[in-house]
């Protein structure tokens, strides 16, 4: 932050302060560990304006030159987003980053830490900067020429100031009644990556090892506000590219810091015809200006972005600046209680290895039993399903076998009836037997000759009996009757016995009586085929 004279910033710009600082605490919580990162290209600025003053021209024109400068000096592959806004409060110019995050557990803002992580950790949207400046004060919007009056501030040196302050030269120690402390206005007791790089120019080591081995930021450290208030002691120490030795690079300091002036600047002095301006003064003196980053600026950017690596392993110890000051608190640690020959913690993690493999093992155990008890099933599936078809396949031929069966009874059936069929014609076409036993027809020889001989017999017996006369014959009585009373004697004397006939020609019309419906028998078969034929029923 910016002053141009004692008393010339007013009390808003404390309002301001606390409320970057909550919007950072209110981040700080959900910080990532990072790698580092070799940084490899330079970086983009993308600047947002707000509230920008209608009669106040050339904001634009120092906007554009502040961007090209900082594109041209500051080494990240991320982009960093910018945010400019003026306003009516009574200040000159406050800078801050809005977040931050840690890389190998050191707290960076947000745009070092992405440059350091090559990484994009907030929203790509999201302000990585914010820049206020205040619209009262009497601007030179003109990056060509430098201020022309004594009341006249240079707007492109404000700008790359407060920039430069959001980027990397920030950090929370205070003086506070003549002590020092880590103070981010919300107990939040932890030093910026630059309070990591301050100490003694007399003493060669970091100001920040008087906290003692265990330090606790949150108390006041009388030693640490000693060093710090010293002028011209107070330096930016940090190791060399190789890491062979300590460099430096002077801060300012002050006996007594004045309201809103911080070590995060470069001395007071005024720049000499060969030396450049001092972009990170604390306070601009008239007709004053910087249009870019001074070699001890960069030198110091250049540590911030090598990461925690370019910070010295040289602590101060307490009482390095008062031999008097009382010792820093020490954590004092109690011994642990003691199972058998080990710590109890010891012992603990012991047995919570030993229940965790025991755990694995019974979880795969489980595992495996389970995989074979569905292996198992599946093959019983398997096995019940192939007995199922094979059974299907069982039935099926059984019941092809019966239809094949019934099919071949009813093939049986038709031929027997066939056969039954055929004797029943051949028995019509055999003669009955005759009245002595004998069969009549022309069946066999003997029937033949026995045929004959009945016609010969016939015949003369025909014959006898024409020739007693028709009369006779009409006249006679049949065999077995009596006459009746009151009939004629003709009558009477007729023969009383008739002729027997030869009953071939009844023989040969009386239809042969046949068991159609019943099975044959194998005897009435055997007697079928030899000619004979049973006696109907």
């Amino acid at each position: 932050m910016l002053g141009i004279r004692r008393g010339f910033v007013g009390n808003e710009v404390l309002v301001i302060s606390w409320f970057l600082v909550s919007f950072y605490v209110g981040l700080v919580d959900s910080i990532p560990v990072l790698s580092s990162y070799t940084r490899q290209t330079l970086s983009t600025f993308d600047f947002t304006v707000e509230n920008q003053p209608q009669n106040l021209a050339g904001v634009d024109i120092c906007i554009s030159r502040a961007k090209s400068v900082l594109e041209s000096r500051w080494e990240s592959p991320i982009p960093v987003n910018v945010l400019l806004q003026f306003t009516n409060e009574n200040i000159l110019g406050f800078g801050l980053f809005t977040s931050s995050y840690k890389v190998n557990d050191v707290m960076y803002p947000v745009a070092a830490a992405e440059a350091i992580s090559g990484q994009n950790l907030n929203d790509v949207s999201s302000p990585d900067v914010v820049v206020t400046l205040g619209i009262q004060n009497n601007w030179h919007a003109d990056p060509n020429s430098p201020p022309n009056t004594q009341a006249s501030v240079d707007l492109l040196t404000v700008i790359l100031h407060e920039v430069v302050h959001g980027l990397f030269m920030s950090g929370w120690i205070d003086i506070v009644d003549d002590e020092a402390i880590f103070d981010s206005g919300r107990d939040l007791f932890e030093p910026l990556a630059f309070d990591y790089f301050l100490g003694s120019k007399s003493k060669e080591c970091l100001i920040t090892g008087v906290y003692g081995l265990n330090p606790d930021y949150s108390v006041p450290n009388r030693e640490a506000a000693l060093a710090y208030t010293d002028p011209g002691d107070v330096v930016f120490m940090y190791l060399s590219q190789d890491g062979t030795k300590i460099q430096t690079q002077p801060l300012y300091s002050s006996a007594n810091y004045e309201r809103y002036e911080s070590l995060y600047h470069s001395p007071l002095h005024r720049s000499g015809q060969n030396t450049p301006a001092q972009l990170m003064v604390p306070e601009i003196p008239a007709r004053f200006y910087a249009h870019d980053l001074d070699p001890s600026l960069l030198e110091i950017q250049n540590a911030i972005l090598r990461g925690p690596a370019a910070i010295p392993n040289r602590a101060c110890p307490p009482r390095t600046f008062d031999a008097d000051a009382p010792l820093p608190p020490q954590n004092v640690e109690e011994s642990e209680p003691m199972i058998g020959s080990v710590t109890q913690q010891t012992f603990i993690i012991i047995v919570s290895s030993i229940l965790g493999v025991v755990l694995a093992i019974s979880i795969v155990g489980i595992v495996i039993w389970m995989r074979s008890e569905h292996h198992k099933l599946r093959a019983e599936r398997r096995f019940i399903r192939k007995q199922q078809a094979e059974e299907r396949k069982r039935l099926k031929l059984i019941a092809w076998q019966l239809r094949k069966e019934s099919a071949d009874q009813r093939n049986r059936g038709r031929k027997r009836f066939s056969r039954r069929k055929h004797i029943d014609r051949e028995a019509l076409s055999r003669p009955s037997p005759g009245p002595n036993g004998t069969y009549y027809g022309a069946a066999s020889a003997t029937n033949s000759q026995q045929n004959s001989l009945t016609r010969e017999n016939s015949a003369s017996r025909n014959a006898s009996l024409g020739r007693s006369g028709r009369a006779s014959k009409q006249n006679s009585i049949p065999r077995g009757n009596s006459p009746k009373p009151g009939s004629s004697p003709r009558a009477a004397s007729a023969p009383t016995k008739q002729a027997s006939l030869p009953r071939v020609h009844r023989a040969q019309t009386k239809p042969v009586r046949t068991r159609t419906r019943s099975r044959p028998t194998p005897s009435n078969r055997s007697r079928l085929q030899s000619g004979r034929l049973p006696k109907s029923s």
